[in-house]
């Protein structure tokens, strides 16, 4: 993931730099901050699923789709998510300096369940315009809905156990980028690449749609 979130050090006792190289960070989860937390794991949970899903099986259908067999159709499709994605942040910032977790979290998941229904038509219709598309926007979608979730859960947690908390949502976003990857390229092999991506398209649609409803709920995030 070719994405970085800086976050300022606020713990006042800081150990020695030999020491931090080999601590292991425990996770914490205050109970304050589990609702905030709960839906930061969702928003995450949805984009990089997204791009596991993507790695795992978006360069085979494009292939498919345009029927060839060539390398950069593949990091093409990797492209359209991961690196829309990164550009949707550095815009997103640069004209809404201003714009709330809440704004974030819901353009963010809307995007994913647009893009992924988009890149589903294209390919029950073999178009591939269609799925590029799809890709596109799913990678403004993978690009906000982690910056909105990764703020969230930044914000939320105290600043003494800042650490402890991103770490804990850091292990739900590599297990959401690994597992269903995983899952997918085995799947795959009894369903088909086609309906594999359907299914997971899908229940990552679910999940961005509880992120949508829960945000569109907030007043003041």
């Amino acid at each position: 993931m070719g994405i970085a979130i800086w976050v300022p050090e606020t713990v006042a006792n800081r150990q020695s730099l030999r020491s931090s190289l080999i601590r292991i960070q425990r996770l914490s989860l205050p109970a304050g901050i589990r609702r905030e937390f709960a839906i930061g794991g969702l928003s995450v949970t949805a984009a990089w699923s997204v791009g596991g899903l993507y790695l795992a099986l978006g360069g085979t259908i494009a292939k498919e789709l345009l029927h060839v067999n060539n390398h950069l159709v593949a990091g093409l499709v990797i492209l359209a998510v991961q690196g829309v994605g990164g550009v949707s942040q550095l815009i997103w910032n640069l004209t809404r300096p201003a714009a709330t977790i809440r704004s974030s979290a819901l353009v963010g998941s809307a995007a994913l369940i647009v893009g992924l229904v988009l890149a589903s038509i294209g390919l029950a219709t073999s178009t591939s315009v269609t799925f590029f598309a799809g890709a596109i926007a799913t990678g403004v979608g993978f690009g906000l809905a982690f910056m909105a979730g990764t703020r969230r859960v930044t914000q939320a947690a105290p600043d003494a156990q800042r650490g402890e908390v991103l770490a804990a949502y850091f292990v739900i976003a590599y297990i959401a980028i690994s597992v269903p990857a995983i899952i997918a390229g085995l799947v795959s092999t009894h369903l088909g690449i086609t309906e594999t991506f359907y299914w997971f398209a899908g229940i990552t649609s679910l999940i961005a749609a509880v992120v949508f409803v829960s945000s569109a709920r907030e007043h003041n995030p």
